[in-house]
């Protein structure tokens, strides 16, 4: 970042990010879990409202970079970087949040919904060999455990964080306007 575009600290822009970040992932993990208690079966388009939520927040933090902080002026190299810190933090806190609850207290959640997605694959099946059942039952354990799942929703909103940057930095970015003499 080059210091004459910029109107901010480095301070400012860590602490925006940092706080935007921290709260967007600790909003995505409750509205994921109030979602869990509303839909009890495995999908449901009710989830895609969890993908909305760090949308909002990383645009909010850039708005707010650029609105308080810059004097209304953010280039895209900024609101990209700003928005996208947002999203891997929101995506850590999250996926730490994730961990604890599956791992620490409620871990029979996740061996419910093993088994409710084992019982569905046998009754679509039908003919299932006692070697299939435990082959299932193992990969339904390894992709239901607490750590894949933290592994995987990191990465995953991670890399739609990257795309979100993407769309919110275009759409976000305002040139300085002003005549120097």
């Amino acid at each position: 970042m080059e210091e004459r575009n910029r109107y901010y600290s480095s301070k400012q822009f860590w602490m925006v990010a940092t706080a935007f970040g921290f709260f967007t992932g600790l909003i995505v993990f409750v509205v994921y879990f109030l979602l869990t208690l509303l839909f009890k079966n495995t999908v449901s388009i009710g989830y895609s409202l969890v993908y909305l939520f760090p949308f909002a927040g990383m645009y909010w933090a850039v708005v707010r970079l650029r609105d308080y902080y810059g004097r209304t002026v953010i280039r895209f190299s900024q609101a990209f970087l700003c928005s996208w810190i947002t999203a891997i933090i929101a995506a850590a806190v999250f996926a730490m949040l994730l961990y604890i609850v599956y791992s620490e207290m409620n871990p029979a959640d996740l061996k419910y919904k093993a088994l409710a997605i084992e019982q569905q694959l046998m009754a679509k099946s039908g003919t299932m060999t006692l070697n299939q059942v435990q082959e299932l039952r193992q990969q339904l354990s390894t992709l239901l455990s607490p750590a894949y799942l933290a592994q995987i929703n990191f990465v995953f909103y991670s890399g739609i964080g990257f795309i979100y940057a993407l769309i919110i930095a275009i759409f976000v970015k305002r040139k300085d306007r002003f005549i120097e003499a």
